[in-house]
């Protein structure tokens, strides 16, 4: 009988413990989605983005980082907010600029497309 409520407890603390992790990743402004989408120009980041961490460390302009990992074949959703005109290959990796008027962007990956950092800047 100990074990049963044992068990139960240790269920109902993993719940716990489960979203509690859940509330605080989107209140953590290093894992929010809405920073990268930001920086994307996009509505809603793709589902298969994974290990997000964002930084934004500018106090005039707006600068705002991100690197995550993403799922190749939804690279193309991520890359749709910007009209990037070229893409550059530097060695084991991919290089998508963009200049504004009113700043830049930028974003760097493996070729694969698995791995991104990318940057958004507006003075």
């Amino acid at each position: 009988m100990k074990l049963k409520y044992a068990l139960i407890f240790l269920a109902g603390a993993a719940g716990f413990g489960w979203g509690i992790t859940t509330i605080l990743n989107h209140w953590d402004r290093n894992r929010d989605p809405d920073r990268l989408a930001f920086i994307l120009n996009i509505s809603q980041i793709p589902p298969s983005v994974r290990n997000l961490d964002c930084d934004a460390s500018a106090t005039t302009d707006v600068i705002v980082t991100c690197s995550f990992e993403i799922d190749p074949q939804d690279l193309d959703k991520a890359l749709s907010g910007w009209q990037f005109t070229d893409k550059e290959a530097l060695g084991k990796r991919a290089f998508y600029d963009l200049e504004s008027a009113d700043g830049h962007v930028w974003l760097m990956g493996n070729k694969e497309g698995t791995a991104v950092v990318a940057e958004r800047y507006d003075e």
